[in-house]
């Protein structure tokens, strides 16, 4: 059984930084629908796409998710 979220690395070029999202492997991309470009599901918690700047931290904090959900590691 594969993982439910794996790292999705993205930069931010406005601020020159490297953040670590949490992509969820258990919904389909969508991709263009009715003119609408969707892009990669994240994890998404309150308002926002969360998302971490240290590497590490976004490794431990996917392990993490993947447990609560019962997925591998």
């Amino acid at each position: 059984m594969s993982p439910r979220y794996s790292i999705c690395v993205s930069d931010d070029k406005s601020k020159g930084e490297t953040l670590y999202l949490f992509k969820d492997n258990s919904i389909e991309p969508q991709g263009k629908k009715d003119g609408i470009q969707y892009g990669t599901p994240v994890f998404f918690y309150k308002d926002g796409f969360f998302s971490m700047r240290d590497p590490h931290d976004a490794i431990i904090f996917c392990n993490y998710l993947n447990e609560q959900e019962g997925g591998a590691k």
